[in-house]
Parts: C-alpha cells; sequence; structure tokens
C-alpha cells in the first residue's frame, strides 16, 4: 500500500464511508472508490463487504486499522 491509499483507508474507516471519507479528503467520491478498489486489488483481498448501500469492514480491514492508526 502505498500512502495515499493508507490516507484513503483510514479516512473510510475513521467515517464509515466513501462519500465522507472523499469529504475529509477534499477529493470526489469516485477517486475514493478507484483509490479503494485498488488497494484491494493489490492486497487481493476484500477490505470492506458491501451491505445495503453501507460498508461494513473485514476483520482484515480491522486488523489494517489497528496498524495504521499506530503510524
Amino acid at each position: 500500500m502505498n500512502l495515499r491509499q493508507i490516507e484513503v483507508f483510514h479516512a473510510i474507516m475513521v467515517t464509515g464511508s466513501v462519500t465522507a471519507a472523499a469529504r475529509m479528503l477534499n477529493v470526489t467520491q469516485p477517486a475514493v472508490s478507484t483509490i479503494l478498489k485498488h488497494c484491494e486489488s493489490q492486497l487481493k483481498m476484500p477490505l470492506f463487504v458491501r451491505l445495503g448501500g453501507r460498508l461494513q469492514p473485514t476483520k482484515e480491514a480491522e486488523a489494517l486499522f489497528r496498524g495504521v492508526s499506530e503510524i
């Protein structure tokens, strides 16, 4: 993961949504979605489960978030 991907992942975890993360980072929602998609592809695992339009972090995402939060 590069720094921008970590920023986007952290923003999604903190805000709970791609739209709110985009607002927080002052970028568009499609940009955040694209970065998240690339990140999940690079890691070869989903970080979020999409349920009813909401993102639910996976166990792997929660573990990654703990590591990212320590930085």
